[in-house]
């Protein structure tokens, strides 16, 4: 199964961290991640965000780049976040 690249990029003003109706959101969101992945056949690799900026980086496997989309979509990550999704070869 392919691997992908996703960076999730949002503004200040949307950030979780910064608006508690949107953190609320997240966590909410946050419980159907499981579940999606399960559904989707999509496994998290690896997540991690620069404490500085408004990016998350995370590693994913998927069968498709469209699956990989449809995720972020089904937890509503894309709500807030720009989703880039790119194929990657993991050395």
């Amino acid at each position: 199964m392919p691997d992908y690249a996703v960076t999730l990029t949002h503004e200040a003003g949307t950030c979780p961290v910064y608006d508690s109706k949107a953190m609320k959101e997240f966590q909410e969101l946050s419980e159907k991640r499981e579940e999606a992945a399960k559904k989707l056949k999509v496994r998290i690799i690896s997540k991690w965000s620069p404490t500085r900026i408004h990016q998350t980086y995370w590693i994913i496997e998927a069968p498709s780049r469209e699956v990989a989309e449809e995720y972020f979509k089904a937890v509503g990550l894309s709500i807030w976040n720009k989703v880039e999704v790119q194929e990657v070869k993991l050395v």
